[in-house]
């Protein structure tokens, strides 16, 4: 849900790992959705130890409910009030089949405010973010997810046609 490589100097940390290998006390979380295991936390963690070539630390999510955790995560990401309400627009999205085996899940859409609440954003950022995240094209979505767009600003276009939307994002990234 957060832009892979957002904050993260990834070839640093593989440095770090080279040299002091691998932090047995920060294992990558992983969850097992249905039959299949997934990185929960640590995906960065996991592409850094692989370039190092070193073996990483896992361990299983044993929580009740993963979108608190990945919700407690966030917080601690260097995340900006747009990013961090885009990724809980898109986290309170997860239907109950991504969080299957939690049943305590099902039919819990938080509302504007419950998400902005948990963001610690406004409302208004979060009806910005729900704008974005259900008409904006992915080019403009990605844009607000990695920090180069306000989701105020993406907001402003996300009714537009997809190639107005996408030179929008074009001209963000180009000053």
């Amino acid at each position: 849900l957060v832009e892979f490589g957002a904050g993260i100097d990834l070839d640093q940390m593989a440095a770090h790992m080279r040299d002091h290998g691998y932090d047995e006390g920060q294992p990558i979380v992983l969850y097992r959705d249905g039959g299949v295991w997934k990185i929960l936390d640590g995906r960065h963690k996991q592409a850094a130890a692989v370039m190092a070539g070193v073996v990483p630390a896992f361990k299983e999510f044993t929580g009740s409910d993963p979108r608190a955790y990945v919700e407690m995560k966030a917080h601690r990401q260097h995340l900006n009030e747009s990013q961090r309400s885009l990724l809980f627009v898109k986290l309170g999205k997860l239907s109950t089949s991504d969080v299957s085996s939690h049943a305590n899940l099902r039919d819990q859409t938080p509302t504007n405010s419950q998400i902005a609440g948990r963001a610690n954003t406004s409302e208004r950022t979060v009806s910005d973010a729900k704008k974005v995240d259900g008409k904006g094209t992915p080019e403009l979505n990605q844009a607000v997810s990695e920090g180069t767009l306000r989701v105020s600003d993406a907001a402003k276009v996300a009714d537009q046609p997809p190639e107005v939307q996408n030179q929008a994002v074009n001209e963000a990234r180009n000053g």
